[in-house]
């Protein structure tokens, strides 16, 4: 269950929002209220992820505990919106609260976060809104003792000016104090050399990155580091030296004893390779054989290709079946093929009911909390025999051979399908330019795909229903090109309604988020409709909830984790306990289904391995194309598997369990 699904009262007041004193004590005005769903599994989330960094790696712990002895982090994966910023930051409250009892205990930690995310993070003054300060909002919510609250406001309020790094020459000059938070992004740490693991920062006389100064280490929005796997060879070239990837591995290397934690609401992006890469981090690289990390790949390679091979299988046996359910739920060594006691977890924590499977492991670094999924509504457009000629025409301009082209087909193939300009721009070559305007001026000087998109989208925002309060319609493109001709048109088409913009021309942070103040405003003034048109630059960092409510993809996406994230910018806090209406534009018999079947199929496989849902969906398929009869038998077994990453107080240690 999400923790911010209901509200709860709190001196008389509703709020959705767990307050600070509820994550860091679990008493609301000095009384336990553990009962309450809300601040429960946020609770026993933080718990969990406090437990894996705090405990996990401890030098004084048993033998038993070798394979854990290079985890150096944990992933906090919970959706867009759900709540990782104030899970983080009551974690590192808590242990600034330990801290703060010694002013000689040293405690720093460092905030890493692209510039729209990271202005959430940093302390805000009185005139600011408070949608843009987690940090104050955070403190605001607090139910502690005025001398806590002043301990920890003392801390936060670091948090600005020399604190906030935003030029690579400040780090040779930060305060030398015992403790702290700074905050800084990727783009604002110094220039690497040598490869991902190996990664440093290089000695420059005007820049230099504190070596060993950091106890903890907060990467948000971490999936744009997924590409760090710790196997892959990259030489060392100038060209990658401002890339994410390198740049938290040094920032690792140059802080050994770190403890690193992970925010995530994308963790499975296009393919397994991808989450492999993200959790490799959590562990240090000099790893021996049977570290967790280790354990997790293995089995997760040991699954997919299980999947594979009854995908490829003549005939599939109650045996395969039950073999796999074993190894997945019981002992993970059945699956990879190995030693099994070596691979055992200590029985500390090994209580809940499970002996060794493969999710158990997986919770060992990764603490996740799933809402309620979103119900897409699909707006399917049909193509008379004149539209789908020219569809058919256009496609075949485009030349087949990847090496004739600057870019991928498959993006040629979506801006075909996303307007008229999107498509012209991409055709380079002269022949191909005057082919694509002697075919549109066969068929009447238009783009007959987009004015078939474009008419849907007309109908859509003439036929949506808006509430007193929410009065935006948020609609994603995926190409510039196509957001400035939907302005054009949507204000020749509807003159009454407002429409407004934000692509990548909106380079700096303040511009973006005085756009969407005003955006506020106006909501806030006029019942009138507005259409809010966003591009890609829309995905992350920023926050709709407080005027939309609605979300229409005129452009679709391969990639389910951008779906999400788009979604993500509306379906977050208040809107959590309201119907948040999603649909999404597609020609049928064109590129644009291609792209729909893409995306989910790879949801499939990112809810499977994300713990989302079972097998059973996948191999429900493997038998209806093998026609097998014993199918219900196979299913009934195939149920047993699931993925589970919702924090449990079974999981937990003993003396973990006695904070709550």
């Amino acid at each position: 269950m999400n923790p911010l699904s209901k509200s709860f009262t709190i001196n008389g007041k509703s709020t959705s929002m767990v307050r600070i004193s509820d994550l860091i004590t679990g008493k609301i005005n000095g009384k336990q209220e553990l009962n309450l769903s809300t601040v429960k599994v946020q609770q026993l989330a933080v718990a969990t992820a406090w437990q894996i960094l705090k405990y996990y790696s401890s030098p004084q712990l048993s033998n038993e505990w070798n394979k854990y002895k290079y985890l150096r982090g944990v992933m906090l994966a919970d959706e867009v919106g759900g709540g990782k910023t104030f899970e983080a930051l009551s974690i590192i409250s808590k242990l600034l609260l330990n801290s703060a009892k010694s002013g000689r205990n040293r405690f720093r930690v460092l905030i890493i976060a692209a510039p729209a995310i990271r202005s959430k993070w940093e302390w805000k003054d009185e005139d600011e809104p408070a949608q843009w300060c987690d940090l104050k909002r955070f403190l605001e919510q607090s139910d502690l003792t005025p001398k806590k609250k002043n301990i920890l406001e003392n801390y936060l309020q670091t948090s600005q000016g020399e604190n906030i790094i935003t030029n690579k020459r400040q780090w040779k000059y930060i305060n030398n104090t015992r403790q702290g938070i700074w905050i800084t992004s990727f783009g604002n740490l110094p220039a690497t050399k040598n490869s991902k693991t190996n990664a440093t920062f290089k000695k420059d006389k005007q820049i230099e990155f504190p070596k060993n100064y950091f106890d903890y280490i907060i990467a948000d929005e971490a999936h744009i580091v997924k590409s760090g796997y710790k196997d892959s060879d990259e030489s060392i070239e100038t060209k990658l030296d401002g890339s994410a990837i390198r740049k938290i591995y040094a920032v690792l290397n140059d802080s050994m004893n770190a403890k690193l934690l992970l925010l995530t609401a994308t963790p499975f992006q296009n393919n397994l390779s991808e989450f492999m890469h993200l959790i490799s981090l959590l562990e240090t690289p000099n790893y021996e054989r049977y570290s967790i990390i280790k354990i997790i790949e293995a089995g997760l390679i040991a699954l997919y290709n299980e999947i594979e091979k009854l995908k490829s299988a003549e005939s599939i046996d109650e045996e395969q079946i039950k073999n796999l359910v074993n190894s997945f739920n019981n002992e993970v060594g059945d699956l990879i093929s190995e030693n099994e006691e070596e691979l055992k977890r200590p029985k500390i924590i090994s209580t809940h009911g499970r002996k060794n499977g493969l999710d158990d492991f997986l919770r060992d670094v990764i603490v996740r909390n799933n809402k309620k999924h979103l119900d897409i509504a699909p707006q399917e457009c049909l193509l008379n025999d004149d539209e789908k000629l020219q569809y058919l025409l256009f496609r075949d301009i485009i030349s087949s051979k990847q090496e004739d082209e600057k870019e991928m087909f498959s993006v040629k193939l979506s801006q075909l399908v996303s307007s008229e300009p999107a498509f012209a721009n991409s055709l380079r070559k002269p022949i191909q330019s005057g082919k694509y305007s002697a075919i549109k001026k066969l068929f009447g000087g238009k783009h007959l795909v987009f004015e078939k998109k474009f008419d849907s989208l007309i109908s859509l925002i003439e036929n949506e229903s808006i509430l007193e309060d929410k009065n935006v319609i948020v609609v994603f493109c995926r190409f510039i090109p196509t957001i400035e001709i939907l302005e054009k048109r949507l204000k020749k088409s509807l003159p009454g309604i407002k429409v407004i913009r934000m692509d990548g021309t909106t380079t700096k942070v303040k511009e973006r988020k005085s756009l969407l103040n005003a955006i506020q405003q106006m909501n806030k003034e006029s019942n009138a409709k507005i259409v809010f048109l966003v591009s890609q630059v829309g995905n992350e960092g920023l926050d709709f909830d407080e005027f939309s409510d609605t979300v229409i993809h005129f452009d679709w996406h391969y990639n389910p984790a951008v779906i999400d994230q788009r979604n993500g910018r509306v379906y977050r806090r208040g809107n959590l306990n309201r119907e948040i209406k999603v649909s999404h534009i597609y020609i049928k018999g064109t590129y644009d289904e291609r792209i729909k079947f893409i995306e989910l199929e790879k949801r499939k496989m990112k809810n499977f391995f994300l713990g989302d849902s079972d097998l059973q969906e996948i191999i429900k398929k493997i038998f209806s194309i093998k026609e097998i009869d014993k199918e219900k038998e196979y299913l009934k077994e195939i149920e047993k598997i699931r993925f589970d990453f919702h924090p449990k107080k079974a999981y937990l240690l003993p003396a973990v369990k006695k904070l709550l």
